[in-house]
Protein backbone atom coordinates (compact mmCIF):
# COMPACT_ATOMS: atom_id res chain seq x y z
CA UNK A 1 0.00 0.00 0.00
CA UNK A 2 3.00 2.22 1.11
CA UNK A 3 4.58 2.03 -2.56
CA UNK A 4 0.81 2.16 -4.50
CA UNK A 5 0.85 5.76 -2.41
CA UNK A 6 4.17 6.98 -3.23
CA UNK A 7 4.10 5.96 -6.72
CA UNK A 8 0.39 8.29 -7.01
CA UNK A 9 2.08 10.76 -5.10
CA UNK A 10 4.93 11.41 -7.54
CA UNK A 11 3.22 10.44 -10.47
CA UNK A 12 0.23 13.18 -9.42
CA UNK A 13 3.46 16.09 -8.42
CA UNK A 14 5.42 15.45 -12.17
CA UNK A 15 1.68 16.13 -14.05
CA UNK A 16 1.46 19.13 -12.04
CA UNK A 17 4.95 20.00 -13.16
CA UNK A 18 5.06 19.23 -16.39
CA UNK A 19 2.19 21.93 -16.90
CA UNK A 20 4.67 24.54 -15.86
CA UNK A 21 7.79 22.52 -18.35
CA UNK A 22 7.12 19.78 -20.29
CA UNK A 23 10.43 19.01 -18.81
CA UNK A 24 9.24 17.46 -15.44
CA UNK A 25 6.56 15.22 -17.54
CA UNK A 26 9.70 13.95 -19.41
CA UNK A 27 10.94 13.01 -16.31
CA UNK A 28 8.33 11.55 -14.39
CA UNK A 29 7.90 9.15 -18.00
CA UNK A 30 11.78 8.64 -17.96
CA UNK A 31 11.12 7.27 -14.00
CA UNK A 32 8.03 5.23 -15.25
CA UNK A 33 10.60 3.41 -18.54
CA UNK A 34 13.29 2.56 -16.22
CA UNK A 35 11.91 2.39 -12.98
CA UNK A 36 8.68 -0.03 -13.33
CA UNK A 37 6.91 1.60 -10.41
CA UNK A 38 3.95 0.48 -11.48
CA UNK A 39 5.14 -3.55 -11.11
CA UNK A 40 7.17 -2.56 -8.00
CA UNK A 41 3.72 -1.71 -6.37
CA UNK A 42 2.14 -5.06 -6.74
CA UNK A 43 -1.50 -3.98 -6.90
CA UNK A 44 -3.82 -2.54 -8.79
CA UNK A 45 -1.94 -0.09 -10.24
CA UNK A 46 0.26 -2.83 -11.82
CA UNK A 47 -1.98 -3.32 -14.88
CA UNK A 48 -3.21 -0.03 -15.16
CA UNK A 49 -2.05 2.58 -18.30
CA UNK A 50 -0.82 5.38 -15.83
CA UNK A 51 2.12 5.52 -18.07
CA UNK A 52 -0.04 6.16 -21.07
CA UNK A 53 -1.41 8.95 -19.26
CA UNK A 54 2.06 9.91 -18.61
CA UNK A 55 3.08 9.95 -21.86
CA UNK A 56 -0.06 11.92 -23.20
CA UNK A 57 0.30 14.30 -20.46
CA UNK A 58 4.07 15.13 -21.50
CA UNK A 59 3.32 15.10 -25.52
CA UNK A 60 0.23 17.99 -24.90
CA UNK A 61 1.86 20.24 -22.65
CA UNK A 62 4.70 20.29 -25.13
CA UNK A 63 2.80 21.36 -27.70
CA UNK A 64 1.09 23.70 -25.71
CA UNK A 65 3.79 25.06 -24.51
CA UNK A 66 5.52 25.32 -28.52
CA UNK A 67 8.21 23.16 -27.49
CA UNK A 68 8.14 21.18 -30.83
CA UNK A 69 7.89 17.41 -30.82
CA UNK A 70 11.25 17.06 -32.73
CA UNK A 71 14.29 17.85 -33.39
CA UNK A 72 15.32 18.40 -36.93
CA UNK A 73 18.17 15.91 -36.55
CA UNK A 74 19.73 12.91 -38.58
CA UNK A 75 18.44 10.06 -36.38
CA UNK A 76 15.14 11.77 -35.55
CA UNK A 77 14.79 11.17 -39.38
CA UNK A 78 16.55 7.29 -39.48
CA UNK A 79 14.18 6.19 -36.02
CA UNK A 80 11.55 7.54 -38.14
CA UNK A 81 12.43 5.48 -41.08
CA UNK A 82 12.77 2.57 -39.36
CA UNK A 83 9.77 2.31 -37.67
CA UNK A 84 7.94 3.33 -40.88
CA UNK A 85 10.39 0.01 -42.02
CA UNK A 86 8.59 -2.20 -39.18
CA UNK A 87 4.89 -0.90 -40.30
CA UNK A 88 5.88 -1.68 -43.90
CA UNK A 89 7.37 -5.46 -43.38
CA UNK A 90 4.09 -6.52 -41.60
CA UNK A 91 1.95 -4.41 -44.42
CA UNK A 92 4.08 -6.09 -47.04
CA UNK A 93 4.27 -9.48 -46.18
CA UNK A 94 0.91 -10.43 -44.33
CA UNK A 95 -2.69 -9.98 -44.58
CA UNK A 96 -3.22 -7.97 -41.22
CA UNK A 97 -5.28 -5.03 -41.06
CA UNK A 98 -3.87 -1.79 -40.10
CA UNK A 99 -5.34 -2.10 -36.69
CA UNK A 100 -3.86 -5.20 -36.22
CA UNK A 101 -0.51 -3.84 -37.63
CA UNK A 102 -0.61 -1.00 -35.91
CA UNK A 103 -0.75 -3.22 -32.07
CA UNK A 104 1.71 -5.61 -33.41
CA UNK A 105 4.36 -2.02 -33.80
CA UNK A 106 3.03 -0.06 -31.03
CA UNK A 107 5.71 -0.53 -28.53
CA UNK A 108 8.41 -0.04 -30.96
CA UNK A 109 6.59 2.87 -32.38
CA UNK A 110 5.66 4.22 -29.21
CA UNK A 111 9.60 4.16 -27.62
CA UNK A 112 10.77 5.71 -31.15
CA UNK A 113 8.46 8.47 -30.98
CA UNK A 114 9.46 9.22 -27.28
CA UNK A 115 12.86 8.81 -28.00
CA UNK A 116 12.85 11.79 -30.75
CA UNK A 117 10.61 13.84 -28.51
CA UNK A 118 12.98 14.15 -25.76
CA UNK A 119 15.37 16.38 -27.22
CA UNK A 120 13.33 19.06 -28.22
CA UNK A 121 12.65 18.76 -24.30
CA UNK A 122 16.56 19.11 -23.44
CA UNK A 123 17.65 22.35 -25.01
CA UNK A 124 20.60 23.28 -22.31
CA UNK A 125 23.25 21.27 -20.21
CA UNK A 126 21.01 21.56 -17.33
CA UNK A 127 18.08 19.69 -18.26
CA UNK A 128 20.21 17.28 -19.94
CA UNK A 129 22.19 16.97 -17.01
CA UNK A 130 18.90 16.14 -15.14
CA UNK A 131 17.56 13.94 -17.79
CA UNK A 132 21.39 11.85 -17.71
CA UNK A 133 20.63 11.26 -14.28
CA UNK A 134 17.43 10.36 -14.22
CA UNK A 135 18.04 7.08 -16.47
CA UNK A 136 20.56 5.96 -14.37
CA UNK A 137 19.01 6.29 -11.28
CA UNK A 138 16.01 4.82 -12.51
CA UNK A 139 17.29 1.84 -13.99
CA UNK A 140 20.40 1.92 -11.32
CA UNK A 141 18.19 1.59 -8.19
CA UNK A 142 15.70 -0.87 -9.53
CA UNK A 143 19.09 -2.76 -10.57
CA UNK A 144 20.83 -2.31 -7.38
CA UNK A 145 17.51 -3.69 -5.07
CA UNK A 146 17.52 -6.55 -7.93
CA UNK A 147 21.40 -7.20 -7.38
CA UNK A 148 21.79 -6.53 -3.24
CA UNK A 149 18.16 -8.01 -2.28
CA UNK A 150 18.58 -11.00 -4.81
CA UNK A 151 21.88 -12.28 -3.57
CA UNK A 152 21.04 -12.11 0.23
CA UNK A 153 16.90 -12.95 -0.60
CA UNK A 154 17.06 -16.03 -2.26
CA UNK A 155 19.65 -16.30 -4.60
CA UNK A 156 17.87 -16.46 -8.02
CA UNK A 157 18.69 -16.02 -11.80
CA UNK A 158 17.09 -12.42 -12.07
CA UNK A 159 15.38 -11.27 -15.18
CA UNK A 160 14.19 -7.67 -14.65
CA UNK A 161 10.71 -6.17 -14.91
CA UNK A 162 7.69 -8.15 -16.79
CA UNK A 163 8.45 -6.16 -19.41
CA UNK A 164 12.32 -7.48 -20.08
CA UNK A 165 11.61 -11.10 -18.19
CA UNK A 166 14.76 -12.17 -19.68
CA UNK A 167 18.05 -12.90 -17.78
CA UNK A 168 20.00 -12.22 -20.56
CA UNK A 169 18.25 -9.03 -21.76
CA UNK A 170 18.42 -7.37 -18.29
CA UNK A 171 21.97 -7.78 -18.32
CA UNK A 172 22.15 -6.11 -21.55
CA UNK A 173 19.87 -2.98 -20.05
CA UNK A 174 22.22 -3.11 -16.89
CA UNK A 175 25.59 -3.06 -19.11
CA UNK A 176 24.06 -0.21 -21.10
CA UNK A 177 23.09 1.76 -17.75
CA UNK A 178 27.06 1.80 -16.43
CA UNK A 179 28.29 4.10 -18.13
CA UNK A 180 25.12 6.21 -17.43
CA UNK A 181 25.67 5.53 -13.98
CA UNK A 182 29.51 7.00 -13.93
CA UNK A 183 29.21 10.02 -16.41
CA UNK A 184 25.97 11.24 -15.09
CA UNK A 185 27.07 10.33 -11.17
CA UNK A 186 30.15 13.01 -12.26
CA UNK A 187 28.16 15.76 -12.58
CA UNK A 188 25.29 15.06 -10.78
CA UNK A 189 25.75 18.40 -9.14
CA UNK A 190 22.60 18.27 -6.94
CA UNK A 191 25.59 16.70 -4.35
CA UNK A 192 28.03 19.12 -3.72
CA UNK A 193 30.76 16.98 -1.56
CA UNK A 194 32.24 15.33 -4.17
CA UNK A 195 33.53 12.31 -2.11
CA UNK A 196 30.15 11.91 -1.29
CA UNK A 197 29.20 11.82 -4.83
CA UNK A 198 31.85 9.77 -5.80
CA UNK A 199 31.03 7.04 -2.99
CA UNK A 200 27.51 7.08 -4.13
CA UNK A 201 28.18 6.86 -7.52
CA UNK A 202 30.91 3.82 -6.81
CA UNK A 203 27.82 2.23 -4.29
CA UNK A 204 25.70 2.38 -7.27
CA UNK A 205 27.68 0.92 -10.32
CA UNK A 206 29.01 -1.84 -7.44
CA UNK A 207 25.47 -2.81 -6.93
CA UNK A 208 24.46 -2.77 -10.73
CA UNK A 209 28.08 -5.22 -11.71
CA UNK A 210 26.53 -7.26 -8.53
CA UNK A 211 22.98 -7.64 -10.45
CA UNK A 212 24.69 -8.07 -13.80
CA UNK A 213 26.34 -11.14 -12.30
CA UNK A 214 23.15 -12.25 -11.03
CA UNK A 215 21.32 -12.76 -14.12
CA UNK A 216 23.90 -15.91 -15.05
CA UNK A 217 24.28 -14.14 -18.34
CA UNK A 218 27.34 -15.20 -20.23
CA UNK A 219 26.74 -12.25 -22.54
CA UNK A 220 26.34 -9.74 -19.64
CA UNK A 221 29.73 -11.07 -18.35
CA UNK A 222 31.49 -10.04 -21.16
CA UNK A 223 29.88 -6.59 -22.34
CA UNK A 224 30.27 -5.45 -18.29
CA UNK A 225 33.88 -6.28 -18.82
CA UNK A 226 34.43 -4.84 -22.07
CA UNK A 227 32.30 -1.27 -20.40
CA UNK A 228 34.57 -1.49 -17.75
CA UNK A 229 37.47 -1.57 -19.19
CA UNK A 230 36.77 1.36 -21.65
CA UNK A 231 35.15 3.67 -18.82
CA UNK A 232 38.55 2.99 -16.86
CA UNK A 233 40.10 4.36 -20.35
CA UNK A 234 38.83 7.44 -20.51
CA UNK A 235 39.16 7.72 -16.71
CA UNK A 236 42.05 11.09 -16.46
CA UNK A 237 42.07 10.73 -12.63
CA UNK A 238 45.00 8.37 -11.69
CA UNK A 239 44.34 7.74 -7.62
CA UNK A 240 40.13 6.85 -8.98
CA UNK A 241 41.84 4.47 -11.58
CA UNK A 242 44.03 3.08 -9.64
CA UNK A 243 41.37 2.41 -6.25
CA UNK A 244 38.35 1.63 -9.17
CA UNK A 245 40.86 -1.13 -10.88
CA UNK A 246 42.81 -2.25 -7.47
CA UNK A 247 39.05 -3.16 -6.23
CA UNK A 248 37.08 -4.82 -9.60
CA UNK A 249 40.51 -6.28 -11.41
CA UNK A 250 40.93 -9.01 -8.36
CA UNK A 251 37.51 -9.99 -8.60
CA UNK A 252 37.66 -10.12 -12.74
CA UNK A 253 40.82 -12.31 -12.66
CA UNK A 254 39.13 -14.59 -10.05
CA UNK A 255 36.10 -15.05 -12.15
CA UNK A 256 38.14 -15.75 -15.60
CA UNK A 257 41.39 -17.77 -13.68
CA UNK A 258 37.99 -20.25 -12.18
CA UNK A 259 36.41 -19.82 -15.94
CA UNK A 260 39.71 -21.91 -17.61
CA UNK A 261 40.83 -23.62 -14.42
CA UNK A 262 38.18 -25.79 -14.00
CA UNK A 263 35.98 -28.57 -15.59
CA UNK A 264 33.38 -26.98 -17.91
CA UNK A 265 29.91 -27.68 -16.82
CA UNK A 266 26.71 -27.05 -17.62
CA UNK A 267 24.57 -24.79 -14.78
CA UNK A 268 24.36 -26.70 -12.28
CA UNK A 269 22.12 -26.28 -8.70
CA UNK A 270 24.17 -27.75 -5.19
CA UNK A 271 22.67 -30.89 -4.53
CA UNK A 272 19.37 -30.71 -2.36
CA UNK A 273 18.91 -27.27 -2.39
CA UNK A 274 16.80 -25.01 -4.91
CA UNK A 275 18.37 -22.09 -6.53
CA UNK A 276 16.31 -20.03 -4.29
CA UNK A 277 17.48 -21.63 -1.33
CA UNK A 278 20.91 -21.06 -2.50
CA UNK A 279 23.72 -18.61 -0.29
CA UNK A 280 25.63 -16.31 -1.97
CA UNK A 281 28.85 -18.45 -1.58
CA UNK A 282 26.43 -21.02 -3.35
CA UNK A 283 25.18 -18.22 -5.86
CA UNK A 284 29.14 -17.80 -7.11
CA UNK A 285 29.55 -21.39 -7.31
CA UNK A 286 26.36 -21.64 -10.03
CA UNK A 287 27.63 -18.83 -11.95
CA UNK A 288 31.22 -19.98 -11.85
CA UNK A 289 29.95 -23.10 -12.92
CA UNK A 290 27.92 -21.06 -16.00
CA UNK A 291 30.55 -19.61 -16.97
CA UNK A 292 33.13 -22.29 -17.36
CA UNK A 293 30.62 -23.29 -20.66
CA UNK A 294 32.82 -20.58 -22.36
CA UNK A 295 35.25 -22.96 -22.81
CA UNK A 296 33.32 -24.85 -25.08
CA UNK A 297 30.84 -23.10 -26.15
CA UNK A 298 30.06 -25.48 -29.02
CA UNK A 299 29.19 -28.41 -26.36
CA UNK A 300 26.27 -26.30 -24.89
CA UNK A 301 23.04 -26.86 -26.16
CA UNK A 302 21.88 -23.15 -25.30
CA UNK A 303 25.04 -21.78 -27.46
CA UNK A 304 24.55 -25.06 -30.24
CA UNK A 305 20.81 -23.69 -30.66
CA UNK A 306 21.50 -20.08 -30.97
CA UNK A 307 23.70 -20.83 -33.54
CA UNK A 308 20.79 -22.49 -35.50
CA UNK A 309 18.19 -19.56 -35.01
CA UNK A 310 21.00 -17.40 -36.34
CA UNK A 311 20.75 -19.94 -39.40
CA UNK A 312 16.95 -20.06 -39.12
CA UNK A 313 16.65 -15.78 -39.68
CA UNK A 314 18.95 -15.92 -42.46
CA UNK A 315 16.91 -18.30 -44.31
CA UNK A 316 14.23 -16.13 -43.94
CA UNK A 317 16.19 -12.79 -45.06
CA UNK A 318 16.91 -14.86 -47.95
CA UNK A 319 13.33 -15.65 -48.37
CA UNK A 320 12.41 -12.01 -47.70
CA UNK A 321 15.28 -9.90 -48.59
CA UNK A 322 13.43 -5.87 -48.86
CA UNK A 323 11.34 -6.41 -45.93
CA UNK A 324 11.37 -9.49 -44.25
CA UNK A 325 9.18 -11.78 -42.94
CA UNK A 326 6.95 -8.98 -40.93
CA UNK A 327 8.04 -7.17 -37.13
CA UNK A 328 7.67 -9.56 -34.87
CA UNK A 329 6.72 -12.75 -36.52
CA UNK A 330 9.84 -14.83 -36.15
CA UNK A 331 8.14 -16.93 -33.79
CA UNK A 332 5.22 -18.00 -35.73
CA UNK A 333 7.29 -18.30 -38.72
CA UNK A 334 9.88 -20.28 -37.52
CA UNK A 335 8.43 -23.59 -37.84
CA UNK A 336 8.68 -22.93 -41.89
CA UNK A 337 12.51 -22.74 -41.65
CA UNK A 338 13.45 -25.14 -38.91
CA UNK A 339 15.95 -27.63 -40.75
CA UNK A 340 16.45 -29.32 -37.68
CA UNK A 341 12.20 -30.31 -37.66
CA UNK A 342 11.88 -29.34 -33.88
CA UNK A 343 14.76 -30.35 -32.25
CA UNK A 344 15.00 -27.28 -30.18
CA UNK A 345 11.30 -27.04 -29.93
CA UNK A 346 8.43 -25.05 -31.74
CA UNK A 347 8.19 -21.40 -32.38
CA UNK A 348 11.55 -20.36 -30.97
CA UNK A 349 13.16 -16.70 -30.96
CA UNK A 350 15.89 -15.29 -32.51
CA UNK A 351 18.09 -14.31 -29.11
CA UNK A 352 20.16 -11.83 -31.83
CA UNK A 353 19.24 -7.90 -31.93
CA UNK A 354 20.70 -7.92 -35.77
CA UNK A 355 19.30 -11.41 -36.85
CA UNK A 356 16.10 -10.23 -35.74
CA UNK A 357 16.16 -6.83 -37.66
CA UNK A 358 17.25 -8.81 -40.58
CA UNK A 359 14.96 -11.59 -40.52
CA UNK A 360 11.77 -9.35 -39.49
CA UNK A 361 12.76 -5.94 -41.55
CA UNK A 362 14.87 -7.15 -43.97
CA UNK A 363 17.67 -5.01 -45.50
CA UNK A 364 16.35 -2.22 -45.42
CA UNK A 365 15.77 -2.29 -41.42
CA UNK A 366 19.24 -3.90 -41.41
CA UNK A 367 20.46 -0.95 -43.04
CA UNK A 368 18.57 1.41 -41.18
CA UNK A 369 19.37 0.18 -37.73
CA UNK A 370 23.03 -0.14 -38.56
CA UNK A 371 23.05 3.20 -39.89
CA UNK A 372 21.35 4.28 -36.10
CA UNK A 373 24.32 3.16 -34.43
CA UNK A 374 26.74 4.30 -36.93
CA UNK A 375 25.52 7.71 -36.62
CA UNK A 376 25.08 7.80 -33.12
CA UNK A 377 29.44 6.85 -33.31
CA UNK A 378 29.80 9.39 -35.55
CA UNK A 379 28.34 12.04 -33.82
CA UNK A 380 29.52 11.42 -30.92
CA UNK A 381 33.23 11.84 -31.93
CA UNK A 382 32.34 14.91 -34.27
CA UNK A 383 30.61 16.67 -31.18
CA UNK A 384 33.78 15.09 -28.87
CA UNK A 385 36.33 16.94 -31.84
CA UNK A 386 34.31 20.74 -31.35
CA UNK A 387 33.93 20.33 -27.51
CA UNK A 388 37.84 19.82 -27.21
CA UNK A 389 38.44 22.70 -29.85
CA UNK A 390 36.18 25.43 -27.94
CA UNK A 391 37.32 23.65 -24.74
CA UNK A 392 37.22 27.37 -23.21
CA UNK A 393 33.17 27.18 -23.37
CA UNK A 394 31.72 26.21 -20.15
CA UNK A 395 29.75 23.18 -21.41
CA UNK A 396 32.59 21.79 -23.18
CA UNK A 397 33.93 19.22 -21.06
CA UNK A 398 30.69 17.87 -19.81
CA UNK A 399 29.07 17.30 -23.81
CA UNK A 400 32.65 15.58 -24.22
CA UNK A 401 31.80 12.97 -21.06
CA UNK A 402 28.22 12.46 -22.19
CA UNK A 403 29.89 11.78 -25.79
CA UNK A 404 32.18 9.57 -24.54
CA UNK A 405 29.14 7.42 -21.98
CA UNK A 406 26.85 7.49 -24.89
CA UNK A 407 29.95 5.31 -27.19
CA UNK A 408 30.60 2.99 -24.65
CA UNK A 409 26.99 2.71 -23.67
CA UNK A 410 26.60 1.37 -27.90
CA UNK A 411 29.46 -0.53 -27.17
CA UNK A 412 28.11 -2.44 -24.26
CA UNK A 413 24.66 -2.47 -25.77
CA UNK A 414 26.17 -3.94 -29.29
CA UNK A 415 27.84 -6.55 -27.30
CA UNK A 416 25.03 -7.59 -25.32
CA UNK A 417 22.71 -7.87 -28.15
CA UNK A 418 24.81 -10.28 -30.15
CA UNK A 419 23.26 -13.16 -27.70
CA UNK A 420 19.79 -12.18 -27.06
CA UNK A 421 17.26 -9.53 -28.82
CA UNK A 422 16.95 -6.32 -26.85
CA UNK A 423 15.52 -4.21 -29.81
CA UNK A 424 11.75 -3.65 -27.77
CA UNK A 425 14.04 -1.97 -24.59
CA UNK A 426 13.99 1.51 -23.33
CA UNK A 427 17.94 1.94 -22.87
CA UNK A 428 18.72 1.59 -26.69
CA UNK A 429 16.52 4.46 -27.30
CA UNK A 430 17.60 6.51 -24.71
CA UNK A 431 20.78 6.31 -26.10
CA UNK A 432 19.44 8.19 -29.15
CA UNK A 433 17.96 10.55 -27.56
CA UNK A 434 21.04 11.86 -25.23
CA UNK A 435 22.84 11.91 -28.69
CA UNK A 436 20.30 14.04 -30.63
CA UNK A 437 20.35 16.32 -27.43
CA UNK A 438 24.55 16.39 -27.50
CA UNK A 439 24.60 16.67 -30.79
CA UNK A 440 22.16 19.81 -31.01
CA UNK A 441 24.33 21.24 -27.40
CA UNK A 442 27.44 20.88 -29.91
CA UNK A 443 26.08 22.68 -32.39
CA UNK A 444 25.01 25.85 -30.46
CA UNK A 445 29.05 25.56 -28.71
CA UNK A 446 30.07 26.18 -32.62
CA UNK A 447 27.96 28.50 -33.47
CA UNK A 448 28.20 30.56 -30.39
CA UNK A 449 32.34 30.28 -30.61
CA UNK A 450 32.14 31.10 -34.55
CA UNK A 451 30.50 34.90 -33.64
CA UNK A 452 32.18 35.33 -31.00
CA UNK A 453 35.16 35.19 -33.16
CA UNK A 454 33.12 36.99 -35.94
CA UNK A 455 32.43 39.83 -33.49
CA UNK A 456 35.99 40.36 -32.04
CA UNK A 457 37.36 40.09 -35.26
CA UNK A 458 34.96 42.92 -36.03
CA UNK A 459 35.72 44.90 -33.56
CA UNK A 460 39.79 44.66 -33.52
CA UNK A 461 41.87 46.21 -35.56
CA UNK A 462 44.30 43.61 -34.54
CA UNK A 463 45.19 40.43 -36.83
CA UNK A 464 44.18 36.96 -35.29
CA UNK A 465 46.73 34.52 -34.98
CA UNK A 466 46.31 31.75 -38.32
CA UNK A 467 45.73 28.51 -35.49
CA UNK A 468 42.30 31.07 -34.29
CA UNK A 469 41.00 31.23 -38.10
CA UNK A 470 41.75 27.33 -38.56
CA UNK A 471 39.64 26.80 -35.80
CA UNK A 472 36.66 28.45 -36.56
CA UNK A 473 37.14 27.72 -40.53
CA UNK A 474 37.10 24.24 -39.61
CA UNK A 475 34.02 24.06 -37.36
CA UNK A 476 32.09 27.37 -39.03
CA UNK A 477 28.86 26.37 -41.08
Amino acid sequence: MKRTVLVLVLTAAGIIMSFGDAFFGLLLYTWYSFASPLELTYGSLEGSKLSMLVAAVVILTSVQQKQGLLVNNTLTWLSYLFALACFSSLAYTTVFSLPQIGRSVENITKIIFMACLAPALLPNIRKLRMFVWTVALSAGLLGAYYGVFGLFAGSRSIAGPARIGDNNAYAVFLVTNLAFIFYGGRHATFIKNEALRGLMTFGLFSANLLAIMLTFSRGGFLAAGIVFALIMLHVKNPVFKVISCGLVLPVFFFLVFNIFSGDPGLYEIPSGKTQEESTPLETLDIYLSRLRTLQSVSSVDSASSRTHFWKVATLMAKDNPVLGVGFGRYNSEYNNYDTEFGKYGAGRSVHSTYFKVLAETGLIGFGLFSLIILTCLFLTQKISSICRLFSEHSDSSELVDYSSMIRISIIGYCTGSIFVSTLNHEMFWALISTTIAVDVLGKQIRAEEVEKFELSQKSSSFSFAPKEKDKVKKFSF
